[in-house]
């Protein structure tokens, strides 16, 4: 019965928002909703100071993996098609931001499978999807169900999920894992919600619970199935577990990062 005021804080891979409400009151009226991993990775990378994973984690209802992603009409049909154009020339690869963890996979993908590309920052999901659509560069690493709607207008093309499991809204999308590359890492995306540092155990209980109703709320669950975005949901427990999960993740793959963005 509360009024809720949205504010969207972009900048930093999300770094900017993080700082706004590690600085906010430690009372459950100031709350952050992030793509963890994006955001652990991001506070790393940029030693921004931030420290998400101390957050109180409140709830969360979605995880879904990262897709290779080109223009609808792209001459790359496959996956192999664009790793052989890769060895004939650095290709361009959008991201959303440095640091981020679209900005991760794409490293991996020349590690692992050999795709040079130039990366190019774009500040944002959405703008790196557009020059992908409007074929300012050759690909990109994005969300797969973000990618859904412009697949399903013939915008973009999924030419592997880099996840263990294809998606139920890209039935004819492969993982990387069936198309041969075993030992790809399966760093997936989290979103959810939480709450400052300190934040009181009786009040993130209070909170929880709000979310965990809305999650299971019918209506919430339609628009996400329309969106192509499966609802997993996350208890303030499970949540916490993955942030100190993707922390040790961010450890493990912050210097690798830096020293790729040097040579970039």
């Amino acid at each position: 019965g509360e009024a809720v005021v949205v504010k969207s804080m972009p900048g930093g891979g999300t770094t900017i928002g993080v700082t706004a409400a590690e600085n906010a009151k430690s009372d459950g009226y100031t709350l952050i909703c992030v793509p963890l991993q994006h955001a652990i990775l991001a506070q790393n990378f940029h030693e921004s100071g931030t420290h998400l994973e101390n957050f109180e984690p409140i709830y969360g209802w979605f995880e879904g993996p990262m897709s290779i992603e080109v223009k609808g009409d792209s001459p790359y049909k496959t996956l192999d098609d664009l790793i052989a154009a890769s060895k004939q020339k650095k290709l361009k690869a959008a991201l959303a931001g440095i640091g981020s963890i679209d900005h991760l996979h794409t490293l991996l993908l020349e590690q692992q499978l050999g795709i040079k590309a130039v990366t190019i920052p774009y500040g944002g999901g959405g703008p790196a999807s557009k020059a992908a659509m409007g074929g300012e560069v050759d690909f990109l690493v994005g969300l797969s169900t973000t990618a859904v709607r412009f697949v399903r207008d013939g915008k973009l093309r999924v030419l592997a999920i880099l996840g263990p499991e294809r998606l139920e809204a890209l039935p004819d999308s492969p993982t990387i894992y069936e198309l041969g590359h075993k030992d790809y890492p399966n760093i997936s995306f989290i979103r959810g919600v939480l709450s400052p540092p300190g934040t009181p155990q009786e009040v993130v209980e209070i909170l929880e619970a709000a979310f965990k109703k809305a999650v299971d709320d019918p209506g919430f669950r339609e628009i996400m199935k329309k969106q192509g975005r499966p609802v997993k949901p996350f208890s303030s427990k499970d949540m916490k577990k993955a942030a100190a999960d993707t922390f040790k993740l961010s450890q493990k793959y912050t210097p690798f990062m830096k020293e790729a963005a040097k040579k970039k």
